[in-house]
């Protein structure tokens, strides 16, 4: 059996293992780190990863894990980074992680994830990377993430969003990156981007959006 004290800091990268991560892992109650991405794993990821409460980093990209996002992560109130993007992950996003109040990077990309995007993201104050891209996500854009006052960067490309931009995007002072292309969003083009002052790359191109009634390509 795997020993709670035994470790704060459990890494396997780009190595060779391969099945799936074994559960007992949520044993090790005082782990802080645990980085299993570029490996062959597969199978779901394990809900029991949910009781590691001081994790901080948990580095899962690039794997074949499939299933859905357990909503257990949510417990994980000293999370700073979650890293699940480049696996086959399926389901929609689970509002849980809105609890992450700690959570300053979110990567979920390049997965089979669909519906919508959780208004409940809005609620990560410290967040400064939520990338999304390359899913199946459907519907608006959450006017919520505009809550997200320290977020730097927001990649949503790739999907299948809808609806407009959202004119809270514009509160979005620390934004450096904002990129939405490849979706199906519609409308103008909200004036409120125009307050980004540190914006550096905007990338709205292969949408449905118009600018005075007409479409931008």
């Amino acid at each position: 059996m795997l020993d709670g004290e035994l470790s704060k800091f459990f890494d396997i990268e780009q190595g060779v293992p391969q099945g799936e991560i074994p559960a007992l892992l949520g044993q090790l109650r005082n782990l802080q780190v645990l980085m299993l991405f570029s490996n062959k794993l597969t199978g779901n990821i394990p809900s029991e990863l949910g009781d590691l409460r001081q994790l901080q980093v948990l580095l899962l990209s690039d794997n074949h894990l499939t299933g859905p996002i357990p909503l257990e992560l949510g417990h994980l109130s000293a999370l700073k980074e979650l890293v699940l993007s480049g696996n086959q992950l399926s389901g929609h996003i689970p509002p849980q992680l809105g609890n992450l109040g700690a959570l300053q990077d979110l990567y979920l990309s390049r997965n089979k994830l669909d519906g919508p995007i959780p208004p409940e993201l809005g609620e990560l104050a410290a967040l400064t990377s939520l990338y999304l891209s390359n899913n199946q996500l459907t519907g608006p854009i959450p006017p919520a993430l505009g809550k997200l006052a320290a977020l730097q960067s927001l990649y949503l490309q790739g999907n299948q969003l809808s609806g407009p931009i959202p004119k809270e995007l514009g509160a979005l002072t620390e934004l450096n990156v904002l990129w939405l292309y490849s979706n199906q969003l519609t409308g103008n083009i909200p004036p409120e981007l125009g307050d980004l002052r540190r914006l550096q790359w905007l990338q709205l191109s292969e949408n449905h959006l118009t600018v005075g009634g007409r479409k931008q390509n």
